[in-house]
């Protein structure tokens, strides 16, 4: 008996199915100067990968107020000034964000 698999993929992705959901955690707390990475999660049909397991793929961050936090594009935020704000990730379609409170 002979077995045959195929692996299908989609636009040149070895993932059986377009991302679906992305997630990042609904809030971080940091104090001024200091930093914290976010790991987002894209959910796909067959499951949950981190961002980690996804290196090839490019997410776009970005901060609503950079006078309070900024993000860099590896997803690193550093607070800078008291207060909160949101930052964003997006993956191709898809789009999440955090609140971030930067403490004194």
């Amino acid at each position: 008996m002979i077995s045959v698999m195929a692996v299908l993929t989609y636009s040149g992705s070895p993932f059986p199915a377009p991302p679906g959901h992305l997630s990042l955690p609904w809030e971080k707390t940091i104090k001024m100067f200091d930093s914290v990475s976010l790991l987002p999660s894209v959910s796909w049909s067959s499951g949950s990968l981190p961002s980690s397991t996804l290196h090839s793929y490019e997410y776009s961050w970005t901060s609503d107020n950079e006078s309070i936090a900024k993000v860099s594009s590896g997803g690193v935020v550093t607070g800078f000034a008291p207060g909160s704000t949101r930052v964003w990730a997006r993956y191709k379609t898809l789009t999440d964000s955090v609140n971030i409170i930067v403490e004194p």
